[in-house]
């Protein structure tokens, strides 16, 4: 339990690292130089060096690939992954992720602009909205590079999580038409088309 007047000790905190080929590694940073980045995981109770060539990050307005290109530790090269989800520059438009599956797929989740930032968009119950692309949504972006929405109806899901067989969970948080947070088990069903989705009804 973390006591609310209490901070995680300096040398505990929780990183995570997605490597360029979609695997997700998470635990308590050991070390990291020019060529790799070390963590420990306490729950399989041994160490993982991931490669520091290639990482993807998740920005408000899109997925990037950090390259070093110089071997130095430091990227030098951003790569823009993924930006087609859209982005208005409003505070509240956050993204999480990515996380990948066994396919190869990555995906990621974004959140809704607060409401009254958009005067197109106005909303009569105060709810927050999306005045353009996919906010609120889980994205897809299979390994041709093919940016498939995934589901809707989230209103600010800061966290996305892949299991060991493949399952996708994301946590949404209270607010609007969620009375408190929540943890989602989301599955794909291709005979729903992407269209009929409503995030605000």
């Amino acid at each position: 339990m973390l006591l609310p007047n209490k901070v995680i000790a300096k040398g505990y905190e929780s990183f995570a690292v997605v490597s360029s080929d979609g695997k997700v590694h998470t635990g308590v940073l050991v070390s990291r130089n020019a060529t790799e980045v070390v963590l420990a995981d306490p729950e399989k109770k041994g160490l993982t060096s991931i490669p520091r060539a290639d990482v993807e990050a998740m920005q408000k307005a899109e997925l990037t690939l950090l390259r070093d290109a110089d071997g130095d530790g430091q990227a030098d090269v951003y790569s823009s992954i993924e930006s087609r989800f859209r982005f208005t520059g409003h505070y509240h438009e956050f993204a999480f992720g990515p996380v990948t599956n066994s396919a190869g797929d990555l995906f990621f989740s974004t959140g809704l602009s607060a409401s009254k930032h958009h005067e197109a968009k106005q909303s009569g119950s105060g709810q927050m909205s999306s005045a353009l692309g996919y906010r609120g949504w889980v994205m897809r972006v299979d390994p041709q590079g093919d940016l498939k929405p995934f589901a809707s109806g989230l209103r600010s899901p800061a966290g996305i999580g892949m299991s060991a067989d493949d399952e996708l969970f994301v946590t949404d948080d209270q607010g609007d038409w969620r009375t408190c947070g929540s943890a989602v088990f989301l599955t794909f069903d291709p005979k729903q088309p992407a269209a009929a989705f409503r995030w605000n009804r």
